[in-house]
């Protein structure tokens, strides 16, 4: 029984260490790099980011692992989870609570969007905001677009520099931010707090799993972590 819990091929030696390469190589690793990923995402000081983009209506960089391999590369990963059941589960519960992140980020924006009360504020704070214009000649909507997916992100940290409505989010933003507060936009916004807390979780544990799994295949088939470069 391997530190996993599970059966594995790590107690049959005579098993083909291609086969364990494979696994380490071209599973585990790109899954591993996309979990450190995301966990630095979620962890930044202003709040996370979970990089909700208005454009996909969905996350962009926060990424369902079962999609994260290439077509070359899925056969490794049914090979993999057939032979990891108890990963294959965590992967699964993983990746529906990612699911419900980008879905309950999408219901937030939406009602944003809808929200009389932060159209009424973005009136106001438009009609004292004494720098440069943050439409940029584009229409409105635009702006309101841009501003809403922003406070679903991460609202407390600031709209990158080369954004029109970069100067308008520093002096306006904590007003925009507030109207979340109410018409019960709270409701959604604190439920999708609880599932970034339950993704951030479920990541935490994932990466554990399989990092210890990788290094149980590394030391008892003698492969390097990762392929050594060509010389």
């Amino acid at each position: 029984m391997s530190g996993t819990g599970e059966t594995t091929d790590t107690e049959r030696p005579k098993s083909d260490p291609r086969r364990i390469e494979s696994w380490v190589h071209r599973v585990i690793n790109p899954m591993i790099e996309q979990l450190e990923s995301e966990l630095e995402l979620l962890a930044t000081e202003d709040g996370g980011d979970i990089t909700f983009d208005r454009r996909l209506g969905g996350l962009q960089y926060v990424r369902a692992l079962q999609d994260l391999l290439s077509p070359a590369d899925r056969p490794f990963l049914t090979d993999f989870l057939l032979k990891h059941p108890k990963v294959r589960e965590a992967i699964e519960d993983r990746d529906r609570c990612r699911q419900e992140v980008e879905d309950t980020a999408h219901e937030l924006y939406l009602a944003i969007l809808s929200s009389e009360a932060f159209k009424a504020r973005l009136d106001a704070e438009l009609e004292t905001f004494a720098g440069p214009d943050p439409t940029a000649g584009f229409p409105r909507k635009h702006l309101e677009e841009i501003l809403a997916a922003h406070i679903v992100n991460r609202p407390s940290g600031d709209l990158p520099d080369d954004y029109h409505a970069h100067a308008f989010w520093g002096s306006c933003g904590p007003q925009l931010v507030d109207v979340v507060s109410g018409e019960g936009l709270q409701v959604i916004a604190e439920r999708l707090a609880l599932k970034i807390e339950s993704l951030n979780r479920l990541d935490s544990g994932l990466l554990e799993r399989l990092v210890r799994t990788r290094f149980d295949y590394c030391e008892r088939f003698e492969l390097p972590a990762a392929p050594y470069p060509p010389c």
